[in-house]
């Protein structure tokens, strides 16, 4: 996998004419299959391109956690009205994820 990071900074429309606006990264990566994926993130100046990859290839693990809370500890299936009790549904549902975690890690140590 190649990849390209640059530093990119987009325009905004103020009135008539166009000002600069925040500098951005740009993480440019070519898949094994010709594809590309693009990631634009704000993180400091200095960060290192490696850094960028590997905290852009995170966000991967993240989506697929979240999925496994909906479909698997029932996050999507509340159906009450209020604020306080949506919190406490979804406050349960990461802690039992947590839970979930911490006895597979355990599981694969053991081995």
């Amino acid at each position: 996998m190649r990849s390209v990071a640059l530093r990119v900074q987009a325009s905004q429309r103020k009135e008539r004419s166009r000002q600069p606006g925040a500098s951005r990264w740009l993480l440019i990566e070519q898949l094994g299959d010709g594809t590309f994926e693009y990631h634009l993130n704000n993180l400091p100046a200095d960060t290192s391109p490696e850094e960028l990859v590997r905290l852009a290839h995170q966000r991967r693990a993240i989506e697929q956690s979240y999925q496994q809370i909906k479909e698997e500890l029932g996050m999507d299936h509340f159906e009450g009205r209020s604020w306080r009790d949506h919190h406490h549904h979804l406050a349960l549902c990461f802690l039992d994820f947590c839970f979930l975690v911490r006895m597979r890690r355990s599981k694969n140590s053991a081995r």
